[in-house]
């Protein structure tokens, strides 16, 4: 039996820790985590535009002994990869065979308004709700840093484009997106390309791409709000972050020495979401001989041997699918993913062991909420907007 101790316990952590208790039942599976909830906000982005955020809220304890996993309640500050022992802040040790490190990222500070906490997302809500359309304000959403998920600033891009046109403000009020990235969304596949280039072209969102790294930051907005550019947390002992900023991860997780992995968005991997955790927790799980059987058909309603990411297009939803969670090779080697544009909200959630555990399961009803509120400001006409 291997003792394996997984650090950090928020989305990446608790994952992680469910994937290795399942797949590797021989072995004892230990969370050490400074919270003991695991709290979420999954419907922030739609909170600046006056939906109220929906937080989840569950007890780790609960949710993860249940599961066979021992969860201990306390900050990693120090790991000794030679010895094999992780010291607490208050001077506990643990000894491991096995570490897998999630200790999430740190965002930059920019001059820009960020999309972070719940308080980040009221300011920014109580930002747009004073423009006055009269003096023709501009929303220019930036995505900084050379090496970053652009996704989420896509997405709000084209939640503002909605509520713009919903509003009937779409010939007073631009919406722009500004990326370094030679397309809006250069990710997945073309299909993936084609269909938000689409989306930001039936919102009337302006898109300027391909703009040389450190020249962004000097384009500004009525209201700039400024996503990516940010780096991952260190542990003491832990080899130093890569050139980007992140934890060098090779093919299987592992961060240059024997039986030490990073998951999560700390990890130098593009992908910067709720289903890279899974798929990177899955690849761990492989490496240490695990069997990804033993996680059944589907995980949170998807195929077990596949991966799903999903993306609010402000009237619809973006599919993305693709079997990496079979191959477990680097996403971005063989994509080979499946684009769908469906009707509905979304489920940012669905394909991860949390998402069935949570209680009432991750409860979208906010972004079902952003979608409703915007036909009735449709149906509404000017004079009821």
């Amino acid at each position: 039996m291997r003792s394996i101790l997984v650090i950090g316990g928020g989305l990446a952590g608790t994952e992680t820790a469910l994937t290795l208790a399942r797949t590797l039942p021989g072995d004892s599976v230990t969370l050490v985590t400074p919270w003991p909830r695991l709290r979420l906000v999954p419907n922030l982005v739609y909170v600046p535009f006056g939906i109220p955020g929906n937080q989840v809220d569950a007890p780790l304890g609960r949710m993860l002994e249940s599961a066979g996993i021992t969860v201990r309640d306390g900050s990693c500050t120090q790991v000794d990869p030679d010895s094999r022992i992780a010291t607490l802040a208050d001077g506990t040790t643990i000894p491991y065979d096995v570490l897998v490190a999630c200790p999430g990222t740190t965002p930059a500070e920019t001059d820009g308004l960020r999309l972070r906490t719940l308080e980040d997302a009221a300011r920014i809500g109580e930002t747009l709700a004073a423009l006055d359309p009269q003096e023709r304000p501009t929303i220019l959403v930036r995505i900084l840093g050379e090496s970053t998920w652009s996704a989420p600033g896509v997405e709000f891009a084209q939640l503002a484009g909605a509520w713009v046109q919903a509003r009937g403000w779409q010939d007073r009020v631009t919406v722009s997106l500004a990326t370094s990235d030679r397309h809006a969304f250069p990710l997945f596949n073309i299909d993936a390309e084609d269909a938000v280039d689409a989306q930001l072209a039936h919102l009337g969102v302006e898109v300027a791409a391909g703009i040389p790294a450190g020249r962004i930051e000097s384009l500004t907005g009525t209201v700039t709000i400024d996503f990516g550019w940010f780096t991952a947390r260190t542990i003491d002992g832990l080899p130093r972050l890569d050139a980007t900023g992140f934890h060098g991860v090779d093919a299987g997780g592992r961060i240059g020495i024997p039986d030490h992995y990073v998951v999560g968005d700390a990890a130098s991997i593009l992908f910067k979401s709720a289903f890279s955790a899974g798929w990177q927790a899955r690849r761990v799980a492989r490496s240490l001989d695990g069997d990804l059987s033993l996680l059944g058909p589907e995980v949170g309603g998807v195929p077990s041997e596949q991966c799903e990411y999903q993306m609010d297009m402000g009237d619809r939803t973006m599919v993305v699918r693709w079997p990496s969670a079979e191959t477990l090779a680097t996403p971005y080697d063989s994509m080979r993913a499946t684009v769908d544009v469906v009707e509905g909200a979304p489920d940012k959630l669905r394909g991860l062991i949390v998402h069935d555990l949570l209680a009432s399961g991750p409860d979208m009803a906010p972004a079902a909420t952003f979608h409703t509120a915007l036909e009735q400001l449709h149906q509404a006409g000017p004079a009821g907007r």
